[in-house]
């Protein structure tokens, strides 16, 4: 497996994505848009120690699938950021979407806005074109999308002392890999997968 940055340049932060998670298959691929718990940089917006970039839930998406995962993340996004990077790429190839949305009401760093409900409307249209799954991390009112499964993230724990060093994406190394599980089994019998 192996890690490296693309040459896509984001008008957002002028940051560099995506952060691609190579596996032996180049054929089939994901693309995972969301905050920090896609983002693969550490709080300086530098890449990530490698040790620490293996041990995330989308390396081992990419293990389990034995695929390309393209990570889109950025740290303290909200929605229309997240919503930003997957409009900057639609045209772009891939298998599947993971879209792990931010609190609704997240202040947006890049953008003073909100999502507008016509917005999501329109997001979610978007959709029909790849299958798609959405994370969550916060319990709070989201926009309930048409098109895609859901699956809310319950492995988020507070940095502390005792795991310090030992996560990545606001979860411990285990659980980063049983939160990979948990996508792994809901969305494996996808049609996009049965060539695996």
């Amino acid at each position: 497996m192996q890690v490296h940055k693309n040459t896509f340049k984001s008008d957002i932060n002028n940051l560099s994505f995506p952060y691609v998670i190579l596996n032996d298959n180049k054929k089939l691929s994901i693309k995972i848009f969301g905050d920090s718990f896609v983002s693969l940089l550490n709080r300086k917006n530098i890449l990530a120690k490698e040790t620490s970039i293996l041990k995330s839930w989308t390396a081992h998406l990419s293990t389990l699938f034995n695929c390309r995962v393209e990570c889109y993340g950025i740290r303290g996004a909200g929605e229309p950021t997240i919503l930003n990077m997957y409009q900057q790429t639609l045209k772009d190839p891939r298998d599947y979407t993971i879209i792990f949305h931010t609190h609704p009401k997240r202040i947006d760093f890049n953008f003073n806005t909100t999502v507008s409900k016509n917005s999501f409307k329109k997001w979610d249209d978007s959709l029909i074109n790849f299958p798609c799954l959405h994370l969550y991390w916060s319990g709070e009112k989201h926009y309930i999308f048409k098109n895609g499964k859901t699956i809310y993230c319950e492995f988020m724990e507070p940095d502390s002392k005792s795991n310090k060093g030992n996560r990545i994406n606001h979860m411990t190394f285990a659980n980063n890999k049983k939160f990979a599980k948990v996508i792994y089994d809901k969305i494996k019998n996808e049609t996009v997968f049965y060539s695996i």
